[in-house]
């Protein structure tokens, strides 16, 4: 039998009420995303303050969690994003769907199925597909 191989990722979470809160959200998000986790570490716990006063607890904790190595295909694996690092990646992916329309766009000229616009026309365009697209959860 093969040994089965430990992984650590850290969980971030934030609450208006208390630090238990936030522990309990924090597991609460790591036991929805990740199968068998075997513990937390709280590794970092920090009270917020505005104007000096506390308004909410923000911790982070290590979760270990044993990495399945048998019969996981793609489509079984997850992936846990810092929001900084999933916003980098989609600002990515509206760069490269600005960059294959903006193909595609030549194409249609090239092939005389299509007419010249003004650039800023095309962004309010594209803009308000993006924003309809957000809206209906397509994006």
């Amino acid at each position: 039998m093969e040994a089965a191989r430990e992984t650590e990722v850290l969980i971030t979470a934030t609450s208006p009420n208390s630090i238990e809160d936030a522990i309990n959200e924090a597991v609460a998000r790591a036991t929805a995303s990740l199968r068998g986790v075997q513990d937390v570490q709280v590794k970092d716990q920090r009270a917020l303050l505005e104007g000096g006063n506390v308004v909410g607890y923000r911790v982070v904790l290590v979760a270990t969690f044993v990495l399945e190595d048998e019969g996981a295909s793609v489509e079984d694996v997850g992936v846990v994003l810092e929001p900084s690092e999933y916003h980098r990646l989609q600002e990515a992916a509206e760069e490269l769907e600005d960059l294959r329309a903006y193909g595609e766009a030549i194409e249609e000229l090239r092939n005389g199925e299509d007419e010249l616009i003004p650039w800023s026309e095309a962004e309010v365009m594209i803009e308000q597909e993006r924003d309809e697209l957000r809206r209906r959860g397509e994006l």
